[in-house]
């Protein structure tokens, strides 16, 4: 794996522990997101740099949590602009503030001037950031971390996660699936997943 949660700037988990992140969810769909970048890698083609970005967005893509349930990803964003954590560019702070806010409900969109704002490259790495994230965020839909590990597959027009988990994990895959809209569009590709048969 390029990164793991250690490499995190201190002032990013320093913010997520404020604004009381739930750890154990956190960590999984954080671990399962690098997981995604290395793995797909063919895919998005992004430097290894982006991966420190969607580590952080990962780390605090939920902590609008403690603003209340409504809107948490919107306030998540604001919270990440509002109290910019230390070891991170204003532009990372941007980025990461903004793949955080599209972990769910409508992605990246022109729409929404603080992604308009952003230059073209910076806007193509968010849209491949949060597509990855969202997945993530699905796969520990249940918050029970029952997907172990994962690997992929990528062939022409489709991606398909193996999953090292459970035979129960059908919420896990629905979760992910779910929210698969954004990745689907933005790497153009149809996306399947399943649990590898040598893992029950």
């Amino acid at each position: 794996m390029t990164l793991d949660v250690r490499d995190a700037p201190a002032g990013v988990v320093r913010l997520a522990e404020e604004c009381g992140f739930e750890r154990g969810h956190t960590l999984q769909v954080t671990r399962l997101a690098l997981l995604m970048f290395d793995h797909l890698a063919p895919l998005h083609r992004l430097p290894a740099s982006a991966c420190r970005l969607l580590l952080c967005a990962a780390l605090l893509h939920d902590i609008g949590w403690c603003r209340g349930a409504k809107g948490h990803h919107k306030s998540a964003y604001d919270i990440i602009t509002e109290q910019p954590p230390e070891g991170l560019s204003p532009d990372e702070v941007q980025m990461v503030a903004l793949i955080a806010r599209y972990h769910r409900k409508k992605g990246p969109s022109l729409e929404h001037a603080p992604f308009a704002r952003l230059s073209p490259p910076e806007r193509e790495t968010v849209r491949a950031l949060s597509a990855i994230l969202r997945v993530s965020d699905g796969l520990d839909r249940g918050h029970r971390d029952a997907v172990r590990d994962l690997s992929a597959v990528i062939e022409p027009g489709r991606v398909c996660l193996i999953l090292d988990a459970p035979a129960g994990a059908e919420l896990e895959i629905w979760g992910a699936l779910r929210k698969a809209d954004v990745f689907e569009k933005v790497f153009g590709v149809s996306l399947d997943i399943r649990v590898s048969p040598e893992s029950h």
